[in-house]
């Protein structure tokens, strides 16, 4: 049987003898770790199951290998929104030189594109770009296809509410490995 606890699911399995009770942390995602733990891949957090510090979420220092407490993932929270956008652009040297793109649902690409799910994330969810050929309209071609690949696995990373600054990095890192990767393509120049 199943029953909830103060956000945790506590399943029983096996006979009622030998039965455990395991907490099962909300959200998706989540993989066994080990015998008692289970890890979140994309944000690297552990939860631990069984024991005396049973539903307990952790992350290791990547410096010193310690595991130290973190907070609980975040609840979504589903929001009423309109969102429009639109963009304009002039051609030059016989191309349309700008591309915007619209991730209109990106739970729902994490999930089909990428394969991972983002059920931390309040809905909607959505990112919206515009990208100007500086260098060719190839690139920015480029850019507006793998925007997506780049922006949601740095979105993964955390499962805790972001702030408007880590936000703000997050796009920023985001931007940076889209250039890094098109200047070693052949669409640079």
């Amino acid at each position: 049987f199943q029953e909830e606890r103060e956000g945790f699911v506590i399943s029983n399995r096996g006979s009622t003898s030998d039965a455990k009770k395991r907490l099962i942390p909300r959200g998706e995602g989540w993989v066994r770790h080990d015998d008692v733990t289970l890890v979140n891949p994309q944000s690297q957090v552990l939860f631990l199951q069984e024991g005396a510090r049973a539903g307990s979420y952790m992350k290791q220092d990547p410096g010193t290998k310690k595991l130290t407490d973190v907070s609980e993932p975040h609840v979504p929270q589903e929001f009423k929104a309109s969102i429009r956008g639109a963009t304009a652009s002039w051609i030059r040297k016989g191309a349309k030189m700008d591309r915007a793109v619209l991730l209109n649902d990106i739970t729902k690409i994490a999930r089909l594109a990428l394969k991972f799910p983002l059920s931390f994330v309040d809905l909607p969810a959505c990112a919206y770009a515009i990208f100007q050929g500086l260098r060719s309209a190839e690139s920015a071609q480029w850019c507006a296809e793998n925007f997506h690949k780049k922006l949601l696995p740095f979105l993964a990373e955390q499962i805790h509410t972001y702030e408007t600054i880590q936000l703000k990095r997050l796009l920023e890192r985001t931007l940076e490995a889209l250039d890094a990767e098109i200047l070693k393509s052949a669409h640079a120049f």
